[in-house]
């Protein structure tokens, strides 16, 4: 007996800050919303109406201002946001048995089969209930896009953002779906990558199934061969249901205004610390105590050597530090003493 083929779905809110801000409140709806960044600094969410007024992701507040002065501009609340996107989960959770968070607003879901369980006729159907579920039980409208793999599903779910917000390409139809889709566009490829395929002449998903495979083991490795076989629809990542550590975190804000002034960016710099939480430790594997000695280390190499040495120093009499990093605290302390080489 044959291995089942595996059929993912990928579910993408649409503009999901914006889309949180209309559920809080209705009057919002098909106007031209924003959402901003921390401290207001640009553009982070917008409404289909905003796109089509022209405002850009990212653009800096105050020259959206200048250029649409009649949109309407709101301050994040990711609070809220969190909350959300917790009940969409919550959705998928139920729905299928293998769901694997990517970000705040997606998620990929293995739904092989899923569609004989709740009574449908294949998997255009279910990809058209699953949207509906999410907006009926949550409120936010989900883009469903479903293929035989996360590549494919991606392609899907742009596709179903420009129709009925669902979409299902099947494997025998991957050649003509995909022929013209940009590279830039493919899930996972970066800039990089985009060169390095222009430079061979490949520049849609359709010269990349006509490629060999060989090609893409040679320049590229794994991750060549894996971006092949997913265009191909092979399997390649599948549906991971078990919470990942992030290999790094960030938080991000932008400043109201551009700037230079090297007083008010080391201010900045000593807020951005001191608001750093220690629920971020967990989050990348990082217990608090190996995160203050990084913190000093990087003190030290900016010149802030008072900084470093108070982060040293509540390493150096913290029980539960790591003997390890109690060792590189210690030589730290000696290097900013200028006890050591």
């Amino acid at each position: 007996m044959g291995k089942t083929e595996r059929i993912l779905a990928l579910a993408d809110c649409n503009n999901f800050f914006v889309s949180c801000e209309i559920l809080k409140n209705p009057s919002l709806k098909g106007k031209a919303v924003c959402v901003l960044s921390n401290c207001d600094g640009c553009v982070v969410s917008r409404s289909q109406e905003a796109k089509q007024l022209g405002i850009r992701m990212g653009m800096p507040l105050f020259m959206a201002k200048q250029e649409f002065p009649n949109a309407i501009y709101l301050s994040g609340d990711m609070k809220t946001y969190h909350a959300i996107s917790k009940r969409v989960r919550g959705v998928l959770n139920n729905f299928a048995p293998d769901v694997e968070v990517c970000s705040i607003d997606e998620a990929f879901i293995d739904v092989t089969d899923l569609y004989k369980l709740y009574g449908l006729n294949g998997y255009e159907e279910l990809a058209e209930y699953l949207h509906k579920k999410i907006l009926d039980e949550v409120g936010v409208p989900v883009s469903v896009g479903v293929a035989n793999s996360k590549i494919l599903c991606k392609v899907a779910t742009d596709k179903a953002k420009k129709g009925t917000f669902h979409y299902y390409l099947p494997k025998k139809s991957i050649g003509e779906e995909v022929e013209e889709y940009p590279i830039e566009k493919i899930w996972g490829v970066g800039k990089n990558t985009v060169s390095l395929l222009k430079s061979h002449g490949i520049y849609t998903a359709g010269d990349i199934l006509r490629k060999d495979k060989e090609f893409f083991s040679n320049y590229m490795g794994k991750r060549g061969l894996e971006l092949k076989l997913g265009i191909e629809g092979e399997n390649v990542s599948p549906v991971c249901s078990e919470e990942q550590k992030p290999k790094s975190i960030q938080r991000t804000s932008s400043f109201k205004t551009v700037t230079n002034e090297k007083e008010f960016l080391k201010n900045a710099h000593e807020g951005f610390v001191a608001a750093f939480s220690k629920e971020d430790f967990p989050m990348c594997g990082m217990d608090q105590y190996t995160m203050m000695y990084l913190l000093a280390e990087l003190a030290r190499r900016i010149g802030k050597n008072d900084e470093a040495k108070r982060y040293v120093s509540k390493v150096l009499v913290a029980r539960n530090a790591q003997r390890r990093i109690k060792d590189k605290a210690f030589a730290l302390k000696e290097k900013l003493q200028g006890k050591a080489e």
